[in-house]
């Protein structure tokens, strides 16, 4: 199991604080392996970056980072890359 951060603005903090508060909520429940899907803009590369370096913090890791253009509205395409969900639905129908 993986945890996937999906990236937010919350007002009033940086994204190195949001990105350590919700590391060390999932941790605290024992997931350890992570995914970001991020805007494909400073900000998105900087909540990656901030994620993979939070995730060595708590022992864990992170598995993948998929960027999306800033103004995209659907995200299907993202969000089943990172799931593997061609290769899940594959094993299902064998």
């Amino acid at each position: 199991m993986r945890f996937i951060l999906l990236v937010g603005i919350k007002r009033g903090l940086m994204p190195q604080q949001q990105v350590a508060r919700v590391v060390s909520f999932a941790a605290s429940r024992g997931l350890r392996r992570f995914a970001a899907l991020a805007p494909q803009t400073p900000y998105g590369t900087t909540v990656a970056d901030q994620l993979r370096f939070a995730a060595t913090q708590v022992g864990g890791e992170l598995l993948e980072a998929t960027f999306y253009p800033g103004n995209a509205t659907d995200l299907m395409n993202e969000v089943r890359g990172l799931a593997r969900y061609q290769a899940r639905r594959d094993r299902l129908a064998s």
